[in-house]
């Protein structure tokens, strides 16, 4: 597995269509989150279209930046809606994107351009929404899902020859449609992009590259489950398959009920195995035979959670719908969850403030010698709350500590 961090000098963007359940209340913007991850004042530039824009920013703080909300993917042949980011002083940056419409919002984490001595795979994640039957006076009408899955990616570099699977049916040229499990070969140009938009899942669209991409894939306002309310904006940047890894911790989002998880191969022959810790602890085993194959499945709450699988996967949690048995009323949203291997000693953590805005973290610790729970510190202060010990197998020894914690802002 190679390692892929969230900071660094150079980042692409890309936002696509928000489908706005309350218009009258929507900001309509669009926002980045610049963090200086150094203790000096860097200089950074943000280009979209033509134009480009510098500010500065001071020692270990952060600034935002809005965008025109134009700068959103709607429509396939689209490619110049990528947004460029890059410290001037070549220092570190980590980089959140947020769109702010009042119902529907959704934030995600930006990862650097970074140059891999590998081939660049990338598969999309995205989720279904029912098409619904609405019978008036006895007469059925079929009304379509509101907003589309969907994916965009951004070339880093001139030149860059990009192979598309998609998993569904799509347009990728306008006009024409690309039939599933058919291959396409685009050369693009430094910053150019791709949009692919569908009513149907397209988890599993399969793109290779000769060069970086910045690769989003997600939904513009999905269900999860599929068929119950309510829907939200979903996201998210996917790493290519080179850093995706074999052993994960997870542990519910609070608030919520239960979650759901998507686990999805790039490598035939898999399987991924959990062992969940916690009231009425629990274990089950997937099996994800052919590359580019998803396997989903709820896990209830108060678990903490390891996962282990025979190749790489890629590991998303959903949050669910207000509508499916959660415990307060809210909307979806998707995480990707990284591989144990990449965890680090210290994070700057990155979260919003703002009308009906809770931020919550889960932390997990290694349970190795001499490290001990009482030695991680949150905003330079001990962590108050019962840490769990999570189990490597049923009954076995505890593989890490893990804790989840409400940000008062």
């Amino acid at each position: 597995m190679e390692e892929f961090c969230n900071d660094g000098s150079e980042f692409y963007v890309a936002f696509f269509s928000n489908i706005e359940v309350a218009p009258l209340f929507s900001l309509a913007s669009i926002l980045v989150k610049l963090d200086n991850m150094e203790d000096f004042q860097q200089t950074v530039a943000y280009s979209y279209k033509s134009e480009t824009k510098e500010i500065e920013i001071g020692p270990s703080s952060s600034i935002e930046v809005a965008l025109p909300p134009e700068m959103r993917f709607g429509d396939v042949g689209e490619t110049d809606k990528g947004v460029f980011i890059q410290s001037m002083d070549g220092a570190k940056l980590s980089v959140t994107a947020f769109g702010t419409e009042y119902s529907s919002s959704d934030t995600y984490q930006l990862l650097p351009c970074v140059y891999l001595p590998s081939n660049y795979e990338y598969y999309a994640v995205s989720v279904a929404k029912e098409i619904r039957v609405l019978i008036e006076e006895g007469e059925e009408f079929i009304l379509p899902p509101s907003g589309n899955s969907a994916i965009v990616f951004i070339a880093s570099e001139e030149r860059t020859t990009a192979t598309i699977t998609p998993s569904k049916d799509v347009e990728i040229i306008k006009g024409t449609t690309t039939p599933a499990g058919t291959s396409l070969e685009l050369i693009l140009g430094k910053g150019k992009a791709v949009f692919l938009s569908s009513p149907e899942d397209l988890t599993g669209t399969h793109v290779v590259s000769d060069k970086p991409l910045a690769f989003f894939s997600g939904h513009e306002c999905g269900n999860m489950p599929f068929d119950l309310e309510f829907c939200d904006h979903m996201v998210e940047q996917i790493p290519p398959t080179s850093t995706w890894g074999t052993e994960f911790y997870t542990a519910s989002f609070m608030t919520r009920s239960l979650d759901r998880f998507r686990a999805l191969t790039s490598r035939d022959d898999n399987s991924i195995r959990w062992v969940c810790t916690g009231e009425n602890a629990t274990s089950d085993e997937r099996s994800l035979p052919t590359a580019g194959n998803f396997t989903e499945f709820e896990i209830p709450s108060n678990r903490f959670c390891r996962f282990t699988s025979i190749y790489p996967v890629l590991l998303a949690q959903f949050s669910i719908g207000g509508a499916a048995s959660s415990l307060i009323a809210a909307d979806p949203s998707m995480t990707i969850i990284p591989p144990a291997g990449q965890y680090k000693d210290s994070y700057m953590l990155n979260y919003f403030s703002g009308l009906r805005v809770r931020n919550f973290v889960n932390i997990f610790l290694f349970a190795t010698p001499g490290i001990a729970t009482d030695g991680v510190s949150l905003d330079k202060g001990p962590i108050s709350g019962t840490w769990t010990g999570i189990s490597c197998e049923e009954g076995n020894d505890v593989c890490a500590y893990g804790i989840q914690v409400e940000i008062k802002t």
